[in-house]
């Protein structure tokens, strides 16, 4: 299947790009996941007892998970605890869109000048 990736030479750049940063994404891709879990045990702990998503870790990391796309209900944290709901939800944009994501990015952006 990949061998045909290869006969374009579009593709080809974009395979050994990704090819290329998987060395450095992966410990990236752990360090992720370490943030995901502790602030989906504790997006649980504090919300978990009022709101659906929110119920069990598993349901937290999916929504966390899918925060990065399309945000979390910010307002229903906020009516049930305004400080630690602020607090926590800074916390995860801080970390999931402007550092994490960031630094994926720049992964992919330095391996595709290697390979260019």
């Amino acid at each position: 299947f990949t061998k045909y990736f290869r006969m374009n030479m579009r593709f080809k750049i974009l395979w050994d790009t990704l090819a290329k940063s998987m060395q450095e994404v992966m410990p990236l891709c752990l360090v992720y996941l370490a943030f995901l879990s502790g602030f989906a045990w504790s997006g649980h702990w504090l919300f978990g007892h009022r709101l659906q998503h929110f119920q069990t870790i598993q349901a937290t990391a999916m929504t966390l998970l899918l925060s990065v796309k399309e945000g979390v209900n910010y307002p229903e944290l906020l009516a049930i605890s305004p400080m630690p709901a602020t607090i926590w939800y800074s916390s995860w944009f801080v970390v999931s869109t402007l550092l994490l994501l960031n630094f994926l990015l720049t992964v992919i952006i330095g391996s595709f000048r290697l390979v260019k």
